[in-house]
């Protein structure tokens, strides 16, 4: 029997460009592949591929101290049973 899926999986991994993702809000997201900018900040590559693009925000200057709100939009018109994502966290605390 086939199998048959209650939901369509939708992936997304930036490597071409913002898919059907919307870049939208006060502060804007960057593409990147390697690492961040700023230094000791940011992943060094994406998690999907180690070669791949992530989306992230440049929490130094210009926007630190401020803190978002930040959007990435999706629209999906269909119901989702997950939504998985990774997210780095490294850098030095003020």
């Amino acid at each position: 029997l086939p199998t048959i899926y209650t939901f369509i999986p939708i992936s997304e991994n930036f490597d071409s460009g913002w898919g059907s993702f919307s870049n939208t809000g006060s502060y804007s997201w960057t593409l990147n592949a390697g690492s961040t900018p700023s230094s000791s900040t940011g992943p060094t590559s994406d998690h999907t591929t180690g070669s791949g693009y992530y989306a992230y925000i440049e929490a130094s200057s210009p926007n630190y101290p401020s803190k978002g709100p930040f959007y990435l939009q999706h629209d999906v018109s269909i119901d989702i049973g997950t939504v998985e994502f990774y997210y780095s966290m490294y850098g030095v605390s003020r």
